[in-house]
């Protein structure tokens, strides 16, 4: 797919990436999931594309300042 985008002349692709993949136990990061999103980056950048990352991280209810 990446291959074709280029072929297209197309260079950057925005990706979603969902927060649970990365850390689906409190803030321990996932390392199957790390390594799948550096397989990802590295064939776009050797058929020069470029990825727009996008991710919402929420605050864990603890961390959460008191409303005032």
């Amino acid at each position: 797919m990446l291959e074709r985008l280029s072929d297209l002349g197309l260079n950057t692709v925005r990706i979603w990436l969902e927060p649970d993949d990365f850390f689906p136990v409190s803030t321990s990061l996932d390392r199957a999931a790390t390594d799948k999103l550096d397989r990802l980056l590295t064939a776009g950048a050797e058929r020069g594309v470029r990825f727009v990352i996008g991710m919402h991280l929420a605050c864990a209810p603890e961390k959460r300042r008191p409303a005032r």
